[in-house]
């Protein structure tokens, strides 16, 4: 599924997370696989708590960042689509 700004991105019930010092690992419990988010990836996970849309989560860290939203939406967009397809995150 294709996520769209006005969606609402919520990390799954079976996924399990930790937080390391320099990473996020992740562990699909339904697949078995694991995964690493760099600190961006984390902050998306983390922000991504089914309370706010993307786009509010791509503004959020367009502002941790000192970036502009319009140059980051598509990679926010892009890194959440690859988590849902992961089956990381649902969109409510």
């Amino acid at each position: 599924m294709q996520g769209r700004p006005d969606m609402i991105p919520k990390m799954a019930g079976w996924v399990l997370m930790r937080q390391e010092e320099d990473a996020t690992v992740l562990f699909n419990e339904e697949t078995g696989e694991p995964f690493l988010l760099n600190e961006t990836g984390g902050r998306i996970l983390e922000l991504a708590d089914g309370t706010r849309t993307a786009g509010a989560i791509t503004s959020e860290l367009a502002a941790i960042y000192e970036a502009d939203t319009s140059e980051i939406e598509a990679d926010v967009m892009e890194i959440l689509d690859v988590m849902a397809e992961k089956g990381l995150i649902v969109y409510l």
